[in-house]
């Protein structure tokens, strides 16, 4: 919460910055629209995000990563702004970028994206296998937090697929590596869950303490 306040303190440096990266240096520009985007999203600008994503788009500065990411960032404002159509003729292009991507755990962490991108649209079986893709990749990398994430990624999946065992028995593995940090939102999921089984109480009461949970961080 610290670093988000701070990163809206300095929302006019930050679009002064991406300025000049536009006009002076498009690689820059790329890179930067990529690391925002996040940002950005937070901030609720999407209109403003999205003219960024298509001029460093057409650029056709920075590595082919940077640039994929850019694609992926370009269909999820897309369904952000509910122009379904533009979206989906996006989607079309995702796979393919990404399968070029050489960079392993880059192509995993876009994977994750585009899983997001999918299971928006509803296409919730892709978007679970594009999950499973990107968690076998990182299974691989040993590291901690990376796992962690491609556990939450398939987990949220699996319950937009409306699938509450499956996705509980994610939730399990990933609880020893969450441990006690609320910002994985685990018990959010869980909460979920519970309420797909229709046990209001026990959704009520997870996500209570979910509530709880955040204000702590």
């Amino acid at each position: 919460a610290q670093q988000q306040t701070a990163l809206l303190a300095v929302a006019e440096e930050i679009r002064t910055a991406v300025a000049w990266a536009r006009g002076n240096d498009p690689e820059l520009h790329v890179r930067m629209c990529a690391g925002l985007a996040a940002y950005w999203v937070y901030r609720g600008v999407i209109c403003e995000a999205t003219e960024e994503f298509r001029r460093a788009r057409a650029s056709a500065a920075g590595s082919r990563t940077d640039r994929t990411w850019i694609l992926s960032l370009l269909a999820k404002s897309a369904q952000l702004e509910a122009d379904d159509e533009a979206a989906a003729q996006l989607m079309d292009q995702l796979l393919p970028e990404w399968d070029c991507v050489e960079d392993e755990v880059e192509r995993a962490l876009g994977l994750q994206q585009v899983s997001w991108v999918f299971r928006w649209a509803s296409r919730y079986e892709e978007g679970i296998e594009l999950a499973r893709e990107a968690l076998a990749i990182l299974r691989g990398t040993q590291d901690r937090n990376l796992l962690l994430r491609g556990l939450v990624y398939l987990a949220h999946a699996l319950a937009d697929a409306g699938d509450p065992g499956a996705t509980e028995a994610v939730l399990r593995e990933a609880g020893p590596l969450a441990a006690e940090d609320p910002t994985w939102e685990l018990v959010t999921i869980y909460a979920d869950c519970a309420l797909m089984r229709r046990d209001n109480a026990a959704a009520l009461e997870l996500y209570t303490q979910s509530l709880g949970d955040r204000k702590s961080v």
